[in-house]
């Protein structure tokens, strides 16, 4: 089975999801919410006379999309909840929280992050809906009114895609200047046009310098961007305190967990590393569904704050853990059930016995009519159908076309608000 065959499946088997279209920001308040769309932005270059970067701020029917229909007050330093409307939340993927000090946002304006969610945002499950997220302000953001932005790559859009919603803001407690603001990481923009720098489709994307306050939620089918023009965009845009921060013998690197009734895959483990030595609290929280426990370090050639020189570079702790390197630090976690760590690569793990085998891998495999997963690796992790599907023969299909295996072509195009 092709890998494109395999994803017109997933996608028949989110069919029920697919209605809601997409996701929006809902909390905090977006600007013109009422005329808010669900869709991501135009595959164009911004500043392009199509370009809708940033926020939207291009709306059918020449709406306006600065109208503020709630003014969101938040404390520096105090848990904010982030929550969207709409319910195709295509596998989850990666998302930044930025600022910018713009209440009208242009091409031009320079998006401030204050947390990355690498993979399982805003949610680690293929049959849609949302988690809430917790996110802090940072006490590097200045006091006034400001502009926030929710970005987001989608894991299994099926094309290139990048979501953006933002809202008006009014911070206290924070900074009185912006000499710490100005310092922190440039918002990451992809698939702008995708055919310059585009994200990888069904991977988690990876981030290229992902800022100060990040929290891995999906160690699962990480890729970085793609594009003759990824190099540019990736560039550090805080060397100097990056760089500085990465090398003080006081930065901390610490591990989060945090409850929730939400369901999350076991694989998923969740890491929020702080960089800064300045700031001795995580900005950017995700609520998984139980409290994982640390991960214990096992002996090998590196430990946690191990120096590494490529940054973005994957880097093996023996077979059962990986890191990344992140402005010059390591920071380790499990492989996925079935894999090992092996020459700076995720791979396969042949001594592995619990996990179910398969081949080839993109497959879809069934292991009954209402339970199927996808072939990684040579090992499957399975997980319910959606409503009113079921598995068969490798094919996911609406239980009142049984017996007919006639596959439909799903036409993933936006042409509007559904």
């Amino acid at each position: 089975m092709s890998f494109s065959s395999t994803y017109k499946i997933l996608l028949l088997a989110q069919l029920p999801f697919l209605v809601d279209c997409h996701l929006k920001l809902n909390n905090p308040v977006p600007y013109s919410k009422s005329t808010l769309q669900l869709d991501p932005l135009r595959n164009v270059a911004p500043g392009s006379e199509q370009s809708d970067f940033p926020c939207q701020s291009k709306r059918i029917g020449d709406a306006d999309p600065w109208i503020v229909d709630h003014e969101n007050e938040l404390v520096a330093g105090e848990p904010q909840t982030m929550t969207w409307d709409g319910s195709a939340s295509h596998g989850g993927g990666s998302c930044q929280i930025s600022v910018t000090l713009d209440r009208q946002p242009n091409a031009d304006s320079t998006f401030k992050t204050i947390a990355s969610f690498i993979g399982g945002c805003p949610i680690d499950d293929a049959n849609g809906g949302t988690h809430p997220f917790n996110y802090t302000i940072p006490s590097e953001v200045p006091n006034g009114k400001a502009t926030l932005a929710w970005s987001w790559v989608s894991k299994l859009s099926g094309q290139p895609e990048f979501y953006m919603n933002c809202a008006p803001i009014t911070v206290s407690g924070g900074s009185e200047d912006t000499k710490e603001f100005d310092r922190l990481e440039d918002m990451f923009r992809v698939n702008l046009p995708s055919s310059e720098c585009g994200s990888q489709l069904s991977s988690n994307l990876e981030i290229p310098n992902p800022g100060r306050y990040v929290t891995t939620i999906d160690t699962r089918a990480l890729a970085p961007p793609t594009g003759s023009g990824c190099a540019a965009l990736s560039q550090a845009t805080a060397t100097e305190s990056n760089t500085a921060a990465a090398s003080s013998t006081e930065s901390a690197t610490t591990t989060t967990a945090l409850t929730s009734a939400a369901p999350v895959p076991s694989a998923a483990n969740t890491t929020t590393t702080d960089a800064s030595a300045a700031v001795t609290s995580a900005s950017a929280t995700y609520i998984p569904s139980s409290a994982p426990s640390t991960p214990s370090i096992i002996p090998g050639p590196y430990n946690n704050g191990t120096s590494c020189t490529t940054n973005g570079a994957l880097v093996c702790n023996g077979p059962t853990q990986f890191g990344l390197c992140n402005f010059g630090q390591v920071v380790w976690q499990p492989v996925a059930p079935g894999t090992a760590c092996q020459d700076g690569q995720i791979v396969a793990d042949s001594n592995d016995t619990d996990t179910p085998t398969c081949s080839p891998d993109g497959s879809l495999v069934c292991n009954s009519s209402n339970t199927f997963g996808i072939c990684n690796f040579g090992h499957v992790v399975f997980q319910p159908v959606a409503h009113g599907t079921t598995c068969s023969d490798g094919q996911i299909m609406r239980k009142r076309h049984l017996g007919i295996h006639r596959r439909r072509t799903m036409d993933h195009g936006h042409h509007g608000r559904l």
